[in-house]
């Protein structure tokens, strides 16, 4: 998903949305929310057994569940709506029920990505993406799903930074962005990666600070060391590097933060005068 979602911001100036609050509306909101006769309805017309059905209903016949409070917990009270929370069940049912009432959305790849609760929308002009916009939302309002408009993001990926105007039903506008997080990896409107890398640089170096103490502890080996900042800290600064579109200076960011971490593991300072290259070549990982 973060791949193809970082293929159509480089090769692919057009106009495109990511619907963050889709996401977090309705894995938050709609999963808990979910009108459980749409469930059942969903399962009838994907054909499932209604002996398997009955099943499903079984499972939440006078389901309850208690609320810990900072005063306790709360007396049990029933749940009549959303899927069970922790259930192994509850993802595929979901998964059925939002790929279900779709189906009138959908115009396929590259225009929709809808990956379990995760939404982006695709157009090559404002006007298209306004309608497929309010499409989407129809159709899973339509059905009982909210949709958090307050905080759907949309991007614009084309030299001029242009400035559109999409709508939601009522006709509140939504909020336009420059850059957006996706499961933690950043999307820019010009489609590179420089915005992306900088912010794993960052989180990378939150890790290296909790491990400070370990660090400079003299008595600790250096392969120990090694060994923490190869599976911790490095794995920190490439996560999502796979969608990743690098050039000289991205590279460059990700060699000097290397380094500047290499040599405080190693205890060496610029005044030592000792090259990144010699440092490199007598670096044992320890892996």
């Amino acid at each position: 998903m973060r791949f193809y979602r970082r293929l159509l911001t480089v090769s692919y100036k057009g106009y495109r949305t990511r619907d963050e609050v889709l996401q977090k509306t309705v894995d938050c909101e709609a999963y808990d929310r979910v009108p459980r006769d749409l469930v059942y309805w969903s399962l009838r017309e994907r054909k499932v057994p209604e002996k398997l059905i009955r099943l499903v209903k079984a499972t939440y016949k006078k389901a309850t569940t208690v609320v810990r409070t900072a005063h306790g917990k709360t007396g049990q009270f029933e749940i009549e709506v959303g899927l069970h929370q922790g259930s192994g069940l509850s993802p595929f049912l979901f998964t059925i029920v939002l790929d279900t009432i779709s189906e009138e959305c959908r115009n396929g790849l590259p225009w929709e990505m809808l990956f379990a609760d995760d939404l982006a929308i695709i157009a090559d002009s404002e006007e298209e993406l306004q309608r497929r916009w309010l499409k989407w939302q129809i159709g899973l309002e339509s059905k009982g799903l909210k949709v958090n408009t307050g905080k759907t993001e949309v991007m614009v990926s084309d030299r001029n930074r242009t400035k559109v105007n999409i709508k939601e039903e009522e006709g509140r506008e939504l909020n336009q962005v420059d850059q957006f997080k996706h499961l933690g990896v950043t999307f820019s409107e010009d489609g590179g990666s420089e915005t992306a890398v900088r912010a794993r640089v960052k989180a990378a170096w939150q890790k290296w600070r909790e491990l400070g103490p370990v660090i400079a502890d003299k008595k600790i080996p250096t392969k120990l060391k090694t060994k923490l900042y190869t599976t911790v800290v490095r794995l920190a600064i490439l996560y999502g590097a796979e969608c990743w579109t690098t050039g000289v200076k991205e590279e460059n960011i990700l060699e000097k933060t290397e380094m500047r971490m290499l040599r405080r593991i190693k205890g060496v300072t610029w005044k030592d005068k000792m090259k990144s290259e010699d440092i490199r070549k007598s670096w044992t990982w320890g892996v």
